[in-house]
């Protein structure tokens, strides 16, 4: 494959891949027997549009008629910016304000009568769009009181469990960036330096540099804008200890564990990777942590094949904590899926039945939690394929290999 025909699979979601995601989300809701489908949240209008609207207090929905048509509600001053950007879009309807002369819930109960929809069957990812920065309005099922009305809310949640050769193609490229973005932060990390100037100095660089590689063509637009990061989440020192604290601007010293974590984002898509890279040479004791997490997340991966359960995964990797005596040093289960959110179902728990299946994209990242000294924790994102995984991230994780400011 060439150079320029792969910038091109990933200039934007193509239009092919829009009407291959609605023609699924019907198949998904056969038993329900649609003769449409309404979706108010963003996230589901991106997914199933190929493109970001930007939700506020004015309300927006997505009808998708199971003859293959599709219409957007919008308000007026996103009307021409929707018909720029909306992917298979039969038509727009626009009002002109709200709250408004007239609320866009009734004209939307209007629209529907046009369409012989009010007394069908339709299914919605929420009765009625969310009542987010102010915004105040009646239900669906309300407007529609003869309709027969199915809340399927996570219905687009389950059709990105299994990632689509497009969003693999997006997720590869990804990956690629959060590498490049991984290799500037340990190249700026020096012992005396303020955590935001690094990750600042980071940002700004890769994502300069993949924006200019992907092209002028290129849709930067998305949930998540795109850009390209590597980052401490002050997980420095002894504070990473803590698996979820905050950026905190600290001080990076010589001796500090610090748990990093990169990715690129790109048309709504993102790959996690996270290290734990030390600060000048290890202690004998970090060796030894660092040593354990390595293989905890060998057996994670090595885990991960198709037709296992989810908690076989965790419990294999759990097994490990228990026989050197790490139980103290757990915190969180093996993984979570991950794509269109930093954390999808799935998740690599011991009590999460679900099957896995080639097209699963997981993060394998056990780690461990040690009082006074800190955190270590490794992260890559997988890919399930017919008989096992591909790793889709790569930055080195031999000892020698992370290691800042020697």
């Amino acid at each position: 494959m060439t150079g320029s025909s792969f910038r091109w699979n990933i200039t934007d979601v193509p239009a092919s891949e829009v009407t291959e995601r609605r023609k699924r989300a019907f198949k998904k809701a056969h038993e329900s027997a649609p003769d449409a489908m309404l979706f108010f949240t963003s996230t589901s209008i991106f997914y199933m549009l190929g493109a970001w609207i930007s939700a506020t207090e004015r309300p927006v929905c997505l009808i998708i008629k199971n003859d293959n048509t599709a219409y957007m509600l919008v308000p007026k001053l996103e009307e021409e910016h929707c018909a720029s950007i909306g992917k298979c879009l039969t038509g727009i309807y626009s009002y002109d304000e709200y709250p408004g002369k007239r609320h866009p819930m009734l004209f939307l109960r209007e629209i529907l009568e046009t369409m012989n929809l009010q007394n069908s069957s339709l299914l919605a990812d929420r009765d009625g769009y969310p009542t987010i920065m102010g915004y105040r309005g009646p239900k669906l099922s309300e407007i529609c009181p003869n309709a027969r009305i199915v809340e399927m809310p996570f219905l687009v949640e389950e059709l990105q469990m299994t990632k689509s050769p497009f969003d693999i193609t997006v997720m590869r490229e990804t990956a690629r960036w959060g590498n490049f973005a991984h290799t500037l932060l340990q190249e700026y990390t020096r012992a005396g330096m303020h955590e935001f100037d690094v990750v600042n100095q980071v940002r700004q660089e890769a994502t300069g540099a993949m924006l200019r590689t992907l092209g002028s063509e290129f849709n930067a637009r998305g949930p998540v804008e795109a850009h390209a990061r590597a980052i401490f989440r002050g997980q420095i020192g002894k504070l990473s200890y803590w698996p979820h604290v905050t950026a905190n601007n600290a001080i990076i010293r010589r001796g500090d564990n610090l748990i990093t974590g990169a990715s690129g984002f790109i048309l709504g898509l993102r790959t996690e990777m996270e290290r734990t890279m030390f600060v000048g040479e290890p202690s004998p004791l970090q060796q030894r942590y660092y040593s354990h997490v390595l293989a905890l997340q060998e057996i994670g991966i090595c885990a991960i094949r198709p037709g296992r359960t989810c908690s076989q995964v965790d419990r294999e990797v759990r097994r490990y904590y228990e026989e050197n005596g790490l139980e103290v040093n757990w915190r969180h289960h093996t993984g979570h899926c991950i794509g269109y959110a930093g954390h999808e179902r799935p998740f690599l728990d011991a009590y999460d039945e679900t099957v896995i299946q080639p097209g699963m994209v997981f993060t394998c990242e056990p780690g461990l939690y040690v009082k006074d000294v800190g955190g270590f924790r490794i992260s890559d994102t997988l890919l399930v394929t017919e008989n096992g995984v591909e790793c889709l991230t790569y930055f080195p994780k031999s000892l020698d290999k992370v290691v800042c400011d020697r």
